[in-house]
């Protein structure tokens, strides 16, 4: 008898709740907005850079360089940076510790932590981006040279000069 009483029990149940069926909705509701820079998540500025080295060799050769730059409100800074030099000779990795932003352009510095020369080990590093956007009918993105073993502060905002990208995107927020 107890085996009966709990599937005549759940029955029971869905029938009363199919009593009184909630309507439908019409339509439904957009989900909450992500946070996004400036939000109420803690970033001030985001920076990143994924392209081909500028134009001297040509696209699709295994140069290349890449960052993500990002700057919380607290004033701290994180991210990684990788200076690929193409035909298998290695590049440098640069551990992120400076973003300054101004407008569409930043200056984005860090410490060499890989390299195959031993000697740029350790050694500060910059660079200068700029975002003219993303329309076909927009400039090209721009970037300067790796900068390395030059004290380098990006508050400076010096003007290093700047080459437009063959493929690829700078992204400054």
């Amino acid at each position: 008898m107890r085996t009966l009483t709990v599937p005549l029990l759940a029955a029971a149940s869905l029938l009363i709740a199919c009593d009184n069926p909630t309507p439908m909705p019409t339509a439904l509701k957009a989900p909450p907005p992500l946070l996004t820079i400036g939000q109420g998540n803690g970033i001030l500025h985001r920076v990143s850079l994924a392209s081909h080295d500028f134009g001297i060799l040509k696209p699709g050769t295994d140069a290349n360089d890449s960052f993500i730059a990002v700057q919380y409100a607290d004033g701290s800074v994180e991210g990684q940076w990788t200076d690929q030099f193409g035909h298998g000779n290695g590049g440098y990795h640069i551990a992120v510790n400076c973003v300054e932003v101004d407008g569409n352009q930043a200056w984005i510095s860090g410490i060499v932590t890989q390299s195959p020369f031993e000697e740029d080990i350790g050694q500060p590093a910059g660079t200068r981006v700029v975002d003219n956007g993303t329309s076909a009918n927009d400039p090209p993105d721009q970037m300067s040279f790796s900068i390395v073993g030059v004290r380098f502060d990006c508050h400076a905002k010096r003007p290093y000069p700047l080459f437009d990208l063959s493929g690829g995107e700078v992204k400054v927020d």
